[in-house]
């Protein structure tokens, strides 16, 4: 009896774990409403996109980014196939659709209800991530620092310029967090990759430091049109610099 009861116990667990990858699987691939509109290429390939749903109409739904809603879909669908009667507005869903010949707006094929921390969750693994650090060696006239991408998307140089893009390397001077200055072009940085740059250190730079230590540290951060400040998401150990004397 009680070898019984271990096998039903290995087996309950064998199904649940079946059922959590499956479950997982159902949406691998799914993206947020900002990463599909940067995509270069559209295809007519079928395409599943996780955001809110912002309106509902007679013929068409939109749906808004879960962090950035100033990006949004819209979606035709056919009452026969799609039904949105148990949907509402601010409902976290998974959409599968492909593009209409026109290119004007996409047909959904499918729509399905998500737990918003779950969506938030998949999302978040599916983020750029550049992990910035302190490097071994030094520049003259510049800070040297690591770049790691420990996300699972390609880092471009040329995208921290675009706004558009929402993520971008800041530094914070002595606790005050400056706009994006350019480090040197790194080209791409490929997931697992790590490259080193200079951080020039300009005149404005030296004009804001104080006589003495002072303590740099730069920030992978994320900025919304609807966010004055930017979320740090990845923050480097602190740099030292000395400075000996105030610069006029």
């Amino acid at each position: 009896m009680k070898r019984k009861i271990i096998i039903f116990a290995l087996l309950s667990v064998l199904v649940a774990f079946v059922v959590f990858v499956s479950s997982n699987q159902e949406y691998s691939d799914a993206m947020s409403v900002r990463e599909y509109n940067r995509l270069d290429k559209k295809t007519k390939q079928e395409v599943e996109v996780i955001g809110k749903i912002k309106s509902i109409s007679f013929e068409t739904f939109t749906i808004v980014d879960l962090e950035f809603p100033e990006d949004k879909l819209v979606y035709t669908f056919e009452k026969e196939k799609i039904s949105l009667k148990s949907y509402s507005l601010g409902d976290t869903v998974l959409v599968k659709s492909h593009d209409k010949k026109d290119d004007t707006d996409m047909e959904a094929t499918n729509i399905m209800e998500m737990n918003i921390n779950r969506a938030l969750k998949h999302l978040e693994n599916r983020k750029p991530l550049l992990k910035p650090s302190k490097a071994e060696d030094t520049s003259e006239g510049a800070l040297r620092i690591k770049l790691e991408n420990i996300g699972k998307k390609t880092v471009n140089y040329k995208e921290l310029y675009d706004e558009n893009f929402g993520y971008s390397l800041v530094y914070k001077l002595n606790n005050k967090t400056y706009p994006f200055q350019p480090v040197e072009d790194f080209g791409t940085i490929a997931p697992g990759e790590i490259m080193k740059v200079n951080f020039p250190i300009d005149i404005n730079m030296i004009s804001e430091m104080e006589k003495g230590e002072n303590i740099v540290t730069f920030i992978w951060g994320q900025k919304s049109l609807y966010d004055e400040d930017f979320k740090t998401i990845l923050e480097s150990e602190p740099i030292e610099i000395i400075l000996g004397e105030k610069s006029t």
